[in-house]
């Protein structure tokens, strides 16, 4: 958004262009303003930016102790190993609404537990064999690799999907 000072500048800097000899469009693209745009200031220079200044948050926001309980209710030993998509669900099939998913998504990247919380902790890669072929292994997906080019296909094997 631009103050009204700040228009007044830039009209006065297009004049002295065009006063020197430059055309208004060449004045108006050397600084990245639409030729619409000056005519719509120069017209109404009083008026100034129409757009609310205020940031509106939404009335729906959940408020500081909803979002307490949403942590409460994610971090709990219940839920701590759960992903929002899952703790949503079970909540409702307990008769229980919260929030919903994408507010339990919102509210814990805000509080920088999205991920691995509770007792699930990160898997490492590491490699791995798989007979005599040698595998690589990446969280739950196994890859075997093929030939010496480095190609790794997906290997389905039974008990580890």
């Amino acid at each position: 958004m631009t103050t009204i000072t700040q228009r007044s500048q830039v009209i006065t800097l297009v004049s002295v262009a065009i006063a020197a000899g430059a055309r208004q469009d060449r004045a108006c693209g050397a600084i990245s303003l639409s030729e619409r745009t000056l005519q719509r200031w120069q017209r109404d220079q009083c008026r100034g930016d129409q757009r609310p200044i205020r940031v509106q948050e939404p009335k729906n926001r959940l408020s500081a102790s909803e979002r307490q309980a949403l942590l409460a209710v994610a971090n709990s030993d219940e839920f701590a190993h759960l992903a929002p998509s899952q703790i949503v669900p079970r909540l409702a099939d307990q008769g229980q609404y919260i929030a919903s998913e994408s507010s339990f998504y919102r509210v814990l990247r805000a509080a920088s537990q999205l991920q691995h919380r509770g007792s699930a902790t990160q898997q490492a890669a590491c490699a791995v064999r798989n007979g005599t072929q040698p595998a690589l292994q990446l969280g739950h997906h196994l890859f075997a690799d093929v030939g010496h080019r480095g190609l790794l296909l997906p290997v389905l094997v039974h008990g580890c999907f």
